[in-house]
């Protein structure tokens, strides 16, 4: 099999259980722009975001939410055409609306609502978490408040990651030091967990996996979960202005 690590096109899936993690490839019929039924693949762009989404050495993908996202696209008859690239330059696209194009596994925000359309929910994320340093001491009862108002504390935030409004919220007021960085949950682990940093915010499935991957056990850092968290965000496809409203209801009917 060819391996088109930056554009393939095809209706291969992994199929994905979290703890211990297993990651089954599935074979990609390769369709090199020939269209199916009449119709033209729609580029569905993707990022690797584990364990949300997650790409393998022969190009094939998936995830808690990239196999949900690619299953709908199988199961509605809709061909696509998966397109690996950074985030930012998915939003680039979907704001430059030139074609019709799906991005996987995105948050819904009333600032996307205006250049995007969504589906329906592909997956829920856990309520956010905060992963410290064993070290850290953390404040009685803690809050999200109580954690941002002190300035010594060292707080690292993945730009273009958006942690819903429970944080978000609260981002604005805060007096910690906060951190905000490209790198990945990987290096950010490592900073937390070698005590370059004290905090980061995460779902549980992040921590988990991250702590896993890197051979930390779990016990290594401090969990804070708050009891006032809500649910979990949920994430969506994502598509330009650009895909017919017919295709968005068609995913929606092969979702759960």
């Amino acid at each position: 099999m060819m391996n088109l690590p930056r554009y393939q096109t095809g209706f291969g899936a992994w199929k994905f259980v979290l703890y211990p993690i297993t990651l089954l490839p599935a074979v990609l019929t390769l369709l090199a722009s020939v269209s199916i039924a009449g119709e033209v693949p729609i580029p569905l762009q993707y990022s690797e975001r584990p364990p949300y989404v997650m790409r393998a050495s022969d190009g094939s993908v998936g995830g808690i939410a990239a196999t949900s996202a690619i299953h709908a696209f199988q199961k509605a008859g809709i061909p696509y055409a998966l397109r690996f690239m950074s985030a930012k330059h998915q939003i680039v696209n979907l704001q430059a609306n030139e074609e019709p194009i799906c991005a996987m596994a995105w948050y819904k925000t009333a600032e996307r609502e205006a250049f995007a359309k969504f589906t329906k929910p592909v997956s829920q994320d856990s309520a956010t978490i905060v992963l410290t340093n064993i070290a850290f001491q953390t404040p009685p009862n803690a809050t999200v408040e109580s954690l941002l108002a002190n300035p010594a504390t060292r707080i690292v935030l993945k730009n273009s990651v958006v942690y819903g409004p429970y944080v978000e919220t609260k981002l604005s007021a805060a007096k910690a030091h906060l951190i905000r960085t490209y790198d990945e949950y990987e290096t950010i682990i490592r900073v937390i967990r070698n005590g370059r940093a004290d905090l980061t915010f995460a779902t549980l499935e992040e921590a988990d996996y991250y702590a896993r991957y890197l051979g930390y056990p779990i016990t290594s850092f401090n969990v804070i979960r708050f009891a006032d968290a809500p649910p979990g965000e949920n994430r969506y496809i994502m598509c330009s202005k650009k895909v017919p409203d017919a295709i968005i209801e068609r995913l929606n009917a092969a979702l759960p």
